[in-house]
């Protein structure tokens, strides 16, 4: 397999960051009056855009494609470079072209590659929803990376209605301009093939949003919305998108059973129809694609590729496996000594705490950056905010695990 050659923007990002946030941290000291009356003026601006909601919404989410297609001069169209991206570019031209997978080919040992499973057929070992978002794209589009934008888009603009239903409209707004910024233009989630993380943070976003808005105000299309965002966590990332639902259950559970604007029986039933038919029509389709792709229904992607070519398990709990027959060097390089190698050193006390460290600077990297650290300061104040106790409590759940 060769893999193109990607440009190292990373390091020459971060100074970006860092040194537009050290101007915009000293201007208000140098220039205070300048700086006190344009972010004044800004911050009306945005306030009566905050107000009309919808066309909140609707304005990040055209502000996060317009802006990525924008900077195309100076940050292109990305060329598929890591293994995860020709695993669903795989999958977007099986389902572009109406299969669901592929036979295995003649001589297969010869195309084995990462993340691409051969047997029983020759598919991508991932789930199925950015294959089809990229194969849409390509279809309607011709090609596969603007479905990647738009799928930035639509999370961008979910972010900013979710918040709407926690947060004042002023502050729903910002959240949404800052998914923008540190998601929406530069990150691996939108210059990759890799979309997974956008579309299980879209339907993460489309639950949280609906939840405190269907048990305010019981309507179907708010369960609607829970269950459209239940089916892209569970074709996306079913794991994480399993233990955010868990409060989201429990949180569901106890209004069903003590809340004070419940619907009727009957209401509640007429309510629940489509919505649980959405979630059975998700669930029978991938059972379909799991049947057809892996042999079971039962069979989830990532099992049969990690069975026939891992040794390191991705959980930290789980035991090392035997070394398999590794046909190509490259495979045992990328199986035996990457993963495994950070997996010893993850179970050795001299390694835990540098690889977990390592684990939360890139988080830091990804999530806040230079540019939001000033605001972390004030992390104290969040933790004791009861408005949005229940979003820590669905962010740092999965995080625990």
């Amino acid at each position: 397999m060769v893999l193109s050659s990607a440009p190292d923007t990373h390091v020459s990002l971060l100074l970006i960051e860092g040194g537009l946030t050290v101007i915009a941290l000293a201007l208000p000291f140098a220039l205070p009056r300048l700086a006190n009356g344009l972010f004044a003026r800004i911050e009306r601006a945005f306030a009566k855009l905050a107000r009309r909601r919808g066309l909140s919404v609707i304005a990040v989410g055209v502000a996060a494609l317009l802006l990525r297609l924008a900077i195309l001069p100076f940050c292109p169209i990305p060329l598929p470079f890591i293994p995860d991206d020709f695993s669903f570019l795989l999958a977007a031209n099986t389902f572009a072209l109406g299969r669901l997978t592929n036979p295995t080919p003649a001589m297969w040992v010869h195309f084995e590659s990462i993340h691409i499973s051969m047997q029983p057929t020759y598919m991508s070992m991932y789930f199925p929803s950015v294959g089809l978002v990229l194969a849409a794209s390509k279809v309607l589009l011709g090609n596969p990376w603007f479905g990647i934008v738009i799928s930035c888009a639509l999370m961008c603009a979910a972010i900013c209605w979710m918040l709407q239903a926690w947060l004042p409209a002023n502050w729903a707004l910002l959240g949404g301009i800052l998914a923008i910024l540190r998601l929406a233009l530069f990150s691996y989630w939108v210059n990759t093939f890799s979309a997974g993380g956008a579309i299980a943070a879209l339907g993460g976003a489309l639950v949280l949003g609906a939840l405190p808005r269907l048990t305010r105000t019981p309507k179907m299309r708010y369960g609607l919305l829970l269950a459209v965002g239940i089916a892209l966590l569970v074709t996306s990332r079913p794991y994480e998108g399993f233990l955010l639902c868990v409060p989201v259950a429990i949180w569901l559970g106890h209004w069903l059973l003590r809340g004070q604007n419940r619907p009727a029986p009957m209401t509640l039933v007429r309510m629940s129809a489509l919505p649980l038919a959405v979630l059975i029509a998700a669930g029978s389709w991938l059972g379909y694609y799991d049947y057809r792709t892996f042999g079971k229904a039962t069979t989830l992607p990532y099992s049969v590729n990690r069975a026939t070519y891992a040794v390191a398990p991705y959980y930290v709990w789980q035991q090392a496996r035997p070394e398999p027959v590794y046909r190509h060097p490259v495979l045992r390089n990328f199986y035996n000594q990457n993963e495994l190698d950070a997996y010893k050193k993850i179970h050795k006390l001299s390694g835990f705490l540098p690889q977990t460290l390592a684990k939360l600077t890139r988080t830091f990297e990804f999530y806040a950056g230079f540019a939001l650290l000033p605001p972390l300061f004030m992390m104290r104040r969040v933790f004791r905010d009861r408005r949005i106790r229940f979003l820590l409590w669905c962010v740092l759940l999965p995080q625990a695990w």
